[in-house]
This record gives C-alpha cells, sequence and structure tokens, in this order.
C-alpha cells in the first residue's frame, strides 16, 4: 500500500534548543501567515495539519468570507520566498460553540484550495490524541510574527520563536482572577513566563511540544493579551477537540475512502501507539470481510 500523505511532526532544519529570537528558514514547517487578498498584509497565522487542511484560532476568521491566504513555508511574511506556497481557502469551519467573550473553544479549520507539496520547509505537524497530556513545565515553543514588545506597535518581520513552560490550570485561573471575562476552562492549556510569551499578531499560531522524536500541536495562540507582563497565556487545547476535527474534514469528502482513510490521517498526522493502528486495522478488515 503506498501513502499519500506525508509524514506529521518533523522539521528537518530545526535544530534549536532554547532561546527566544529570530526563527531560521524551515525551523517551524508547518506555521502559516494569514494574509488578506486585498492588501496582502499579515493578521494571524495558521498550522498545517495536512495537504488539505489547515487549522487556526476562531477569532481570526470569524466574520470573514474565505477571501484570504495562507502561506507556507515563508519566513518573513512580507517577504517572498522561493520554497513557499500560496493558497486560497475554499472554506472556513468555526467552531459552533465558539464565545468570542470567554475565548472559549477559539478554533477554526481552513480548508486549502491548493493541495500543499512538502519540503523541508513545508511540512504537517502532529495532532494531539484526546488523552494527550502536556504536563506542568513541560517546555514548548510559541512561534508567530506578532509584537516583540508593548512599546512596539508594528509586527515582527522574521518569524519569532520562544521556548516557554507550560503552566498549570489552578496557577493559570488564579493569574487571570482581576480578568472577568477570561474563564480558563479545560479547553484551555496555558504556557508562558516573565518576560516570555506571545503577543498581539501573534494569534491562530501554533503551540508545539516535542515528544520523543514528533512535534505535537498542543495549542492555537488564542489570549495574547496583555503581552509580555508576567501572566501565563492561554491556548485552545486541541486534544479537545479531535473528534470535532475529524468529523469537519470527513462532512468535506476528505475522508472518500472510508474508514481506511481515517486510519492514514491517525498513523501520519496524530501521535498515536503502534499497537492501537494494528487494532485499527484489523477493526477495518473485519468489517471489510463481513459486508463481502
Amino acid at each position: 500500500m503506498v501513502c499519500s500523505l506525508p509524514v506529521c511532526g518533523t522539521a528537518p532544519l530545526n535544530t534549536k534548543i532554547v532561546g527566544g529570537e529570530n526563527a531560521v528558514d524551515g525551523a517551524w514547517p508547518w506555521q502559516g501567515t494569514i494574509q488578506t487578498l486585498a492588501d496582502k498584509r499579515h493578521f494571524c497565522a495558521g498550522t498545517l495539519l495536512n495537504t488539505e487542511w489547515a487549522l487556526t484560532a476562531a477569532h481570526c476568521v470569524k466574520g470573514l468570507a474565505a477571501d484570504i491566504n495562507i502561506i507556507f513555508g515563508r519566513l518573513a511574511h512580507g517577504a517572498v520566498s522561493a520554497t513557499e506556497t500560496k493558497t486560497a481557502l475554499t472554506e472556513i469551519i468555526i467552531h459552533p460553540e465558539y464565545n468570542a467573550t470567554t475565548h472559549d473553544k477559539d478554533i477554526a479549520l481552513l480548508k486549502l484550495q491548493t493541495s500543499i507539496v512538502v519540503n523541508n520547509h513545508i511540512q504537517p505537524i502532529c495532532l494531539p490524541t484526546t488523552n494527550s497530556q502536556f504536563f506542568t513545565s513541560t517546555l514548548c515553543w510559541a512561534t508567530g510574527w506578532g509584537k516583540v514588545n508593548n512599546n512596539d506597535f508594528s509586527l515582527s518581520d522574521n518569524l519569532q520563536e520562544i521556548d516557554i513552560p507550560v503552566v498549570g490550570k489552578k496557577k493559570c485561573s488564579c493569574s487571570y482572577q482581576s480578568t472577568p471575562k477570561t474563564t480558563i476552562t479545560d479547553n484551555m492549556i496555558c504556557a508562558g513566563g516573565k518576560d516570555k510569551g506571545i503577543c498581539l499578531g501573534d494569534g491562530g499560531g501554533p503551540l508545539q511540544c516535542k515528544q520523543d522524536d514528533k512535534w505535537i500541536l498542543a495549542g492555537i495562540t488564542s489570549i495574547a493579551t496583555p503581552c509580555l507582563d508576567g501572566l501565563p497565556q492561554a491556548f485552545t487545547r486541541v486534544s479537545q477537540f479531535q473528534d470535532w476535527i475529524l468529523q469537519s474534514m470527513k462532512g468535506f469528502g476528505s475522508f472518500s475512502g472510508g474508514h481506511s482513510s481515517l486510519i492514514l490521517v491517525f498513523s501520519h498526522c496524530y501521535s498515536v501507539d503502534s499497537t492501537i493502528l494494528d487494532l485499527l486495522m484489523l477493526l477495518y478488515l473485519s468489517s471489510f470481510v463481513s459486508n463481502l
């Protein structure tokens, strides 16, 4: 059997261990810049899931038609790269229970008009499973083209990267007690530290954590304000939305091959134990034989 889906979570050009600075070309190959067609200006980020779909925050695309582009393989959002791929969208799917006031369920799927061809500069990230855990103090990475300080209103031209620790829900909730409209729910994961975090313009981008040799999409940048004031920041916890993601993709015919195609997605785009994959394939073959 030949599989057409690329292996997820690999970044051949990423040699970074710790830091907080300009990213190098190809370091985060699933990162995309979302831009308006009219002025070609970056306003949010997205993350490549497979050759046909990307994920972003609902607050980035709520109220927008699909007349925006997302560009993968670009290091500086304002400069064209020889390795980039630009595509329009055919559909924006916002989670039906997204709450713009509380930021809960801040997640949206983007159906890409052009199928993405992967290379060293463009790769899909792995999605977490529903039982994926990212423990307190786990060091993860946030990336984006957002502001680098509160005194500068301009976005960063070069993609920025910062290593930030996961913060437990209890501590994170306490940090937001003085912010009445923000409640940290089970659909969120917090990360950040003093003078280390995300800011305006980073919305929709990935919080990525490395498990074994794979990069996993732990979160989507959601609450990016206030910036760099010592508070941890809230990201949409992607593991809570696995069923919604798969069902939304399936609804658009991305899995026309049935359960076997779903198994391929699990094996290439999720961090799943090989024993589980064997069981899924056995179940699929059993159902196939029973229908003969």
